[in-house]
């Protein structure tokens, strides 16, 4: 379901387990006209129109090794074009959100309302401020990952704070632009509503906004909660976008029931040389212990 241009598409990459390979998940490549293949269109979109969507139907299709994707088996290859994906998402939906930005600025400077324009006003003047922070802090992380990402020091839950914040947060100024625009917000003439439908499209593809939460409480706590069944417990690795890693520690117990912890900070500079990011010396390591009680808040910083 939902495979954009699915319709015309002539060559199909299905990722599935294969009971030849002892169970491991491989990429078949499906060519159209194969027997028992179809891939129906989904009609009745209201968002993302101008996107040809459907369905990849099987029916019996059977494939030999021919078929066999090389080169890679689970899901690191299909999770690697995702992550590549999303920090693409992470940037498109901050243009859409410059747009309801600039038009709201504009209505607001056109629209007169008792002699004077909405722009004069207080509370106009307050949304169009918080459309610039978040528009601004969005540009900000995205950059900053596309960097990390250049010197090969990206984490994968780094693509899932950017995709699952600024798509949040460009929906936010999609929604707030077009209550500013008034009754006109609706109207195809200024455009906004456009761009908030199809916001509401991609706040879900690539990773739901509660999906990527998961993934990022999972790396910071070292929890798997995509199942009940999965008790499994990771060593929690967690990175910001300033490139600290966070490694809990813990002394006397298991994580949930230690008295304190020790994190290791290790935070590394950018040093703006032909746009490359050096990494940190050990110099720059800082050690940040964090008391049990809350009331004692941060007890020392070495």
């Amino acid at each position: 379901m939902w495979i954009s241009n699915a319709p015309f598409a002539d060559v199909f990459v299905v990722w599935a387990k294969s009971d030849a390979h002892e169970g491991k998940i491989r990429g078949f490549v499906l060519e159209r006209g194969m027997k028992g293949l179809s891939a129906p269109a989904i009609k009745g979109k209201q968002s993302l129109r101008a996107s040809t969507t459907g369905e990849i139907v099987m029916d019996g299709v059977e494939v030999g090794e021919d078929a066999l994707l090389p080169g890679v088996q689970g899901l690191k290859g299909p999770f690697g074009c995702l992550n590549r994906a999303r920090y693409g998402i992470g940037w498109g939906v901050l243009g859409a959100a410059e747009f309801c930005w600039h038009a709201a600025r504009q209505y607001g400077l056109d629209r007169q309302q008792f002699g004077r324009p909405l722009a004069q006003t207080q509370l106009f003047q307050k949304k169009l401020a918080d459309i610039q922070t978040e528009n601004a802090f969005g540009l900000q992380g995205a950059l900053r990952v596309g960097r990390l990402m250049e010197a090969g020091r990206a984490a994968p839950e780094m693509i899932s704070l950017i995709k699952r914040n600024n798509c949040g947060k460009a929906l936010d100024v999609a929604r707030l632009a077009r209550d500013m625009h008034g009754g006109n917000g609706i109207s195809e003439e200024y455009g906004v509503i456009r761009h908030m439908m199809n916001l509401e499209t991609v706040n879900t593809y690539e990773g739901t906004h509660d999906v990527h939460a998961l993934i990022l409480g999972r790396a910071q706590t070292g929890c798997r909660r995509f199942s009940d069944r999965d008790k499994r417990r990771e060593r929690p690795v967690w990175r910001s976008l300033l490139d600290i890693r966070v490694r809990p520690r813990i002394f006397g117990g298991d994580q949930a029931s230690a008295c304190c912890a020790s994190m290791e900070m290790i935070t590394s500079t950018s040093s703006e040389t032909n746009g490359a990011n050096m990494p940190a010396s050990k110099s720059e390591r800082s050690s940040v212990v964090v008391a049990s009680k809350p009331s004692q808040g941060l007890s020392s910083i070495g």
